[in-house]
């Protein structure tokens, strides 16, 4: 069994109280002193500036570096690819707008019609385009929106097919001026303001196409224009050949002198024209006249070269080999007659005549009355 030690112990030989102690506060101090620096430290960082990073040294590139003997190629990067465009609502197409038709400045059995805003023809037309028809009554407007209704013009130009020669009587109605040109000759003359009013004229057409053009101006008031055309015989219709004896193709038709009057045509060296010449040529003319009373006229013939009349189909005269200037007595009924000439030109002056007029009877010679007892 072991005994408890109890002899004193040896202070002599470890540490004493006083040599720990100061151990101790050697160690506090310490601590305190490393608690005060790592404060201080802490106040110096928040208050400076924060110090630029440090730059990363650049990595040499390892394209064209040896590895192993071997050449190594840094692989290049593709293109990023384009985005993808997001899909947009399909747009209706746009409805196409018909071109406007441009009219025709030359057609036939047709009109090209100019209007003009101002009352002179002046200056570029305003509208422009084709009418089939000549006849237009704008009473206070105009022919077009794009027209004022007061002072403005026009021009109708156009070609026509005459499908035979024959008398043609055109007929203007107009409101305020206008003028008629055939074949550029002036056919109707209106060229003065006014109010409406009808001109008429009788021309002689050969078969063919010819060529019309009207004028017209409007200033004030009421505006109307029209032009009608038809085969129009209301005297004598004459018929001429460039023959002597009425054969061959009709060359022209005429409507010669007035209602139920006389036919003078004279053509001095000349001849009818249009085609018919004026030496040895013939005319065939007829009318229908009317008498009031029954009884004996006196006919009057004058021809250069020479003529036959007809009435009623029955033939009154035959001299071919004039020139001639004759009277004639025929009798007549009261009513309507149809009268024929056949005229031929030879040569040197031409010219026809016929004309009449009624006869009175004589005057009945007075009996004489028996004298009282004789």
């Amino acid at each position: 069994m072991n005994r408890l030690d109890t002899r004193p112990i040896n202070r002599s030989n470890g540490f004493g109280t006083s040599a720990l102690l100061s151990v101790l506060v050697g160690v506090v101090a310490a601590i305190l002193v490393a608690m005060f620096a790592v404060f201080a430290i802490g106040n110096t960082q928040a208050s400076a500036p924060a110090a630029p990073p440090t730059p990363i040294p650049n990595t040499p590139s390892l394209a064209g570096m040896s590895v192993n003997n071997q050449t190594e190629t840094t692989p290049t990067a593709a293109p990023p690819a384009p985005p993808t465009p997001l899909p947009t609502a399909a747009l209706p197409a746009p409805t196409p707008v018909p071109a406007q038709p441009q009219p025709n400045p030359n057609p036939l059995n047709a009109w090209y019609s100019e209007f003009f805003d101002n009352p002179d023809l002046e200056g570029a037309a305003v509208v422009l385009r084709n009418d089939n028809e000549l006849g237009f009554n704008f009473r206070a407007g105009s022919a077009d929106p794009r027209l004022p209704t007061d002072n403005f013009s026009a021009r109708f130009t156009g070609r026509f097919n005459f499908d035979q020669t024959d008398n043609i009587q055109f007929s203007l109605v107009v409101d305020d001026a206008a003028r008629v040109y055939f074949d550029e000759r002036l056919i109707i003359d209106e060229w003065h303001m006014g109010g409406r009013r009808v001109a008429k004229v009788n021309v002689p057409v050969v078969k063919g196409e010819h060529h019309l053009r009207v004028e017209y101006a409007e200033t004030t008031g009421l505006a109307q224009i029209a032009l009608t055309w038809q085969v129009h015989y209301d005297a004598w219709q004459c018929r001429y050949y460039n023959t002597t004896d009425w054969t061959g193709p009709v060359l022209l038709r005429t409507n010669e002198g007035a209602l139920n009057g006389a036919l003078i045509q004279d053509w001095g060296e000349g001849g009818p024209g249009n085609g018919v010449g004026n030496d040895n040529f013939s005319a065939d003319c007829r009318a229908t006249i009317s008498v009031g009373k029954t009884g004996e006229y006196n006919f009057k013939l004058l021809a250069d070269d020479g003529m036959r009349v007809y009435i009623d189909g029955v033939k009154v005269y035959d001299n071919l080999s004039g020139p001639i200037q004759v009277e004639v007595p025929i009798r007549l009924r009261a009513g309507r007659h149809t009268i024929q000439t056949q005229y031929v030109e030879r040569g040197g002056g031409a010219a026809q005549h016929i004309e009449w007029a009624y006869v009175p009877p004589p005057a009945a010679t007075p009996v004489p009355t028996a004298l009282a007892g004789s």
